[in-house]
């Protein structure tokens, strides 16, 4: 009997192609997690409170829970190629303003506001309900919710 194996092209091209499929079974239902969340994508600001919903996360707060209210603008990679395209994008430009409040436990809650149709008339909507100047926060050491609020005077 006489057997002849793949060529080593054909084992290396097979051998990528499994790889792909790997990839593709594992992605794939990510993928469409990502795509029912973005269905879901939306800021709601109700008489109560305010529900931020985003692919990766959800903010919800109740305006009785809120001690300050602030805006933090982050600058986005100024890089060129897709990845700085597409941070400009989900952005809506060279700077990302996120929404940030301190809530009367001390925690900080946030989202990028930037990133939602008419961020403005959100930012007046709740800066209206909530009755509050906004305060300029800088980000923290891990970003927006670890901020760090202006002193009070």
């Amino acid at each position: 009997m006489k057997q002849y194996p793949l060529t080593k092209g054909a084992k290396s091209a097979m051998v990528f192609v499994a790889v792909l499929l790997i990839l593709l079974v594992v992605t794939i239902p990510i993928t469409i997690f990502i795509f029912w969340r973005l269905s879901k994508a939306k800021v709601t600001l109700t008489a109560e409170g305010l529900e931020a919903v985003n692919v990766f996360s959800t903010t919800r707060f109740a305006y009785a829970d809120v001690a300050r209210l602030g805006t933090c603008a982050v600058a986005v990679a100024s890089g060129g190629g897709v990845a700085g395209a597409m941070a400009r994008e989900k952005t809506g430009g060279n700077e990302a303003l996120h929404l940030v409040v301190q809530m009367k436990d001390g925690s900080n809650r946030g989202f990028m506001v930037s990133s939602y149709e008419n961020h403005q008339d959100i930012l007046d909507q709740v800066e209206q309900r909530l009755n509050m100047p906004y305060e300029t926060v800088t980000p923290g050491v891990a970003g927006v919710l670890n901020a760090k609020w202006p002193a009070r005077n």
